[in-house]
């Protein structure tokens, strides 16, 4: 019996093998296939964005010194843009300084002149009344000298132009 049931586990392990080599085969071909593909969409892949690549690498390349100049250009009008700012910053404080000097000058001369016209006036005026005051008051003389009574002025009778 041993022999029997010896021959039947070498020959049950034996078709196991097999069996196993079989499935080890189909996972290899199976994995080959599957390589062959990958390595296939790769190449294309490699073949499709190495111009892509290459373009991007020159334009780069290409304006790598363009972007370098205008960063310098932006920097240089940002220095000079600031200078002038100061400048004008300067000019406008200047500008400002000097109109609050003449509106000062202005405003002395408009007082001067006021002054001057008050001075005037009473400097003129005031003896033009006092003669016209004398003026009147030998004409009211003469006109009383001469019996001509003096014309009143507004004033109807005696207190009731002092009434209020």
């Amino acid at each position: 019996m041993v022999p029997t049931v010896l021959v039947i586990f070498v020959a049950v392990t034996s078709l196991a093998v097999v069996i196993q080599m079989g499935i080890l085969v189909a996972l290899f071909l199976s994995v080959k296939k599957t390589s062959d593909q990958v390595q296939a969409i790769a190449l294309d892949v490699q073949r499709r964005t190495t111009p892509i690549i290459e373009t991007a690498r020159e334009l780069l390349n290409d304006s790598a010194p363009k972007v370098k100049e205008i960063t310098n250009n932006l920097v240089d009008t940002s220095a000079l843009v600031k200078n002038q700012a100061q400048q004008l910053n300067g000019v406008v404080s200047e500008i400002i300084e000097r109109t609050r000097l003449q509106v000062a000058r202005a405003d002395e001369v408009i007082n001067r002149t006021v002054h001057t016209a008050s001075r005037v006036q009473d400097s003129v005026f005031t003896p033009v009344k006092r003669a016209s005051s004398i003026l009147h008051a030998i004409n009211v003389g003469i006109g009383a000298f001469l019996g001509k009574r003096p014309a009143r002025s507004g004033n109807h009778g005696g207190d009731e132009g002092m009434f209020i």
